[in-house]
């Protein structure tokens, strides 16, 4: 497994955990045994190795048949796989080549029409198959993993409500709030920048590289559950057990500086040292929710084989 640095997670938790999916898919009904033969293709594909100079960019949702990237295999992979975020992708992918780390690819196709950017993803499985001779296969395994759980039940924590419908969410109307300079405060003042539906997040204040937060209006606890695996790294997959249904309204605000890489290890030995409010802690008090280590099923993709792409 990769190892990730303290300024990488905090790139997870603003670039991966910021368009994160409103609802959960099965990943069992991604066709990764499908035929190559059967799935959509582009007309035509550049494949270069990234040497440096102007980065394309890392988005499907684009109009038009037209697509650029620069991405590594495993943001290749989540992009194909609609995986959440980064923690996912290292989770749940077995097989992953050495001869990947530390390598991006310019990446540029074309699609006839206007794709869907479901569409667009059988396409990059296709592109995975033809250019870098990728096989691979879905496995469901018994794997620790990590199950949101309500601490209290029928009890929520403060920063997480049920939902109220309010028309400005509606209209994604963004709002001018009144703050008193809090945490909470700067948190949903943030939020309201962003349309109902999503997961957002991002620092506190310009400048400031250690507080961060993440929210959401109108989401549902599959969609919070996907995005803890992008506040910080998780070496287990987080499942959803809250037992909660509906759509809620919840900002979390925590110090990034606290190690997290290792819950299990916290959970077996105590606290670990913190420079402040720790992700799990913040969960704790503002969200009434913490994270069971279990055992679970969890579907993985295993990788059979896979090659360097020819740059063309």
């Amino acid at each position: 497994m990769i190892s990730l640095t303290k300024a990488a997670r905090i790139l997870l938790a603003l670039i991966i955990v910021t368009p994160a999916a409103a609802r959960l898919r099965s990943q069992s009904q991604s066709p990764t045994n499908q035929s190559s033969k059967t799935l959509p293709k582009f007309d035509a594909i550049s494949i270069k190795l990234h040497n440096g100079g102007p980065n394309l960019g890392l988005n499907l949702g684009r109009a038009g048949g037209h697509i650029q990237l620069t991405a590594g295999l495993t943001a290749l992979m989540i992009l194909t796989y609609d995986l959440h975020n980064l923690s996912q992708a290292q989770d749940t992918i077995v097989g992953m080549p050495n001869w990947a780390v530390g390598k991006a690819w310019d990446i540029e196709a074309e699609a006839p029409g206007n794709p869907t950017i479901e569409q667009r993803r059988l396409m990059l499985q296709s592109m995975l198959a033809e250019r870098f001779k990728m096989v691979a296969h879905h496995e469901t395994r018994q794997l620790p993993v990590y199950a949101l759980v309500v601490i209290k039940p029928g009890k929520l924590g403060p920063q997480l409500h049920a939902d109220a419908a309010d028309t400005s969410c509606a209209a994604n109307a963004p709002q001018s709030l009144k703050t008193d300079g809090s945490p909470a405060a700067l948190a949903l003042q943030d939020l309201q920048q962003f349309p109902c539906g999503r997961v957002a997040g991002g620092f506190l204040s310009p400048g400031d590289h250690v507080q961060v937060w993440s929210g959401g209006r109108n989401v549902n606890m599959d969609a919070i559950t996907s995005a803890v695996g992008g506040m910080e790294y998780m070496d287990h997959p987080v499942v959803n057990r809250t037992g909660l249904a509906g759509d809620f309204d919840y900002t979390v605000e925590w110090d990034s500086r606290t190690d997290t890489e290792d819950f299990s290890a916290s959970a077996a030995h105590g606290p670990v040292e913190t420079f402040g409010n720790s992700l799990l802690e913040a969960m704790r008090d503002q969200l009434g929710l913490k994270l069971d280590l279990q055992k679970g099923p969890v579907n993985i993709i295993v990788i059979d084989h896979i090659e360097e792409p020819s740059p063309n």
